[in-house]
């Protein structure tokens, strides 16, 4: 019995550390006309385990036929990204709306903000990378890219605040 109880404490145990020392994908969504807020939380590497599970058509995405002149420039751009200090790309200010597309520290941000809403989207350069490293013979091998928000933590990838809902997707 001791054994069995020795050998099921390790088990918990892996699990736990496990759970712990993962990323985790939080998706919330807060809905303020009806007051409602829904938060969902999942392991990162659950995506790796669906795509499995989901065969090949959901392992990878075809790229269009104008992309694929301009992949064999997309690594060492992305690389060269990564080493480049803070820049603002793009900035566009019109009445009633602003655009920015800028490298910070080991991110790549695009803020949009208009009357309406306000978009931010992070993208960690790591993620840019390996969609770089994924890319290739004409399609983007989904797999790959899953995996680069493994060592990602405490990154905001999505906020978009409306006047009736907010969401939010982080990595932790």
């Amino acid at each position: 019995m001791r054994v069995f109880l020795g050998i099921v404490g390790v088990f918990l145990g892996l699990v736990i550390v496990t759970v712990l020392s993962t990323s985790w994908l939080v998706v919330y969504v807060h809905q303020k006309e009806e007051g409602w807020r829904l938060m969902v939380p999942a392991p990162v590497f659950l995506a790796d385990i669906a795509l499995r599970i989901g065969g090949a058509q959901a392992q990878q995405v075809d790229l269009p036929p104008e992309a694929l002149e301009f992949l064999p420039m997309l690594r060492p751009i992305v690389d060269e990204l990564a080493k480049a200090p803070d820049f603002e790309m793009v900035h566009v200010e019109e009445p009633g709306l602003s655009v920015s597309i800028r490298k910070v520290g080991q991110s790549f941000d695009v803020s949009v903000i208009d009357e309406d809403q306000t978009v931010h989207v992070t993208v960690p350069m790591a993620a840019l990378q390996a969609a770089a490293r994924a890319a290739g013979d004409g399609y983007l091998r989904i797999g790959e890219l899953a995996g680069a928000f493994d060592g990602v933590s405490h990154t905001r990838l999505v906020d978009v605040r409306q006047p009736d809902q907010d969401v939010s997707v982080w990595v932790w």
